[in-house]
């Protein structure tokens, strides 16, 4: 096992918190490393001021963001592997674990089952038949609704740990946006007045690089954006640990 000495700030900085944690994490989890860390920068290392950096040590360091499990519809997950995860993150001494799942995640099960569907639907040849495959989608589709619920009481009946579930569209309702929040409205409301005035309608605004572009909306009406599996977000949380439902 390969030990790396790492410097750490004396105070509470988010940005080099995450930094931290990224490093440790990735090196821990995926390159068998091992991290000493030495607080309050080149004081530390000065009067040896260690510290050995272990996944109790680094939990909760990051006050936004950043999860333990993550849950998309591009991974269809398996909920065992997820128990385990969060039993496992347990055992390392951590007193909670944070599961965040996105609209339209499903298990491998459920998966399989809509695959089917979408297939009867596009191979059947009676009109009957195509009614049928569809009727049977949307009833999937509205027994989905409550997936979430339906997750959380089956972990917490896998682990044996309470589970509190938070809807994020719920609780940030009327939340203070930030001053990003307000340049980034501000340039797509003024983009749109400057569309507005040249007679261009039909369209989305889109923030691209530093200033908005119009995108016609049969381009984009209808279809999804998804995540792609070799995408660095996906491989980054990977290195961190992050269980993404599919392997711990």
């Amino acid at each position: 096992m390969k030990q790396i000495g790492v410097l750490t700030s004396g105070g509470d900085c988010p940005g080099l918190n995450a930094a931290l944690r990224g490093v440790v994490r990735a090196g821990q989890e995926s390159f068998n490393m091992h991290f000493v860390g030495f607080r309050d920068g080149f004081r530390g290392l000065v009067h040896d001021r260690t510290l050995e950096l272990t996944p109790k040590v680094l939990s909760g360091v990051l006050t936004d963001g950043g999860a333990d499990v993550i849950l998309i519809p591009e991974i269809p997950y398996d909920v065992e592997v997820v128990a385990r995860a969060i039993r496992r993150h347990t055992r390392r001494g951590k007193t909670f674990s944070i599961v965040v799942v996105a609209e339209g995640a499903m298990s491998q099960t459920q998966a399989q089952t809509i695959a089917e569907l979408v297939a009867a639907k596009e191979q059947a040849r009676k009109k009957t038949d195509k009614k049928a495959a569809s009727e049977q989608l949307d009833k999937f589709h509205e027994e989905h609704v409550n997936h979430t619920m339906d997750l959380t009481a089956q972990l917490e009946g896998l682990t044996g740990l309470e589970s509190r579930l938070t809807i994020l569209g719920h609780l940030q309702r009327g939340g203070t946006p930030f001053a990003a929040d307000r340049v980034l409205a501000t340039r797509l409301g003024t983009g749109c007045a400057e569309l507005l005035s040249k007679n261009v309608y039909g369209v989305m605004v889109a923030a691209r690089g530093e200033g908005v572009e119009p995108v016609p909306l049969e381009e984009v009406a209808g279809k999804k954006k998804l995540v792609p599996m070799d995408h660095p977000w996906v491989r980054c949380a990977r290195h961190v640990g992050t269980c993404l439902g599919d392997q711990i």
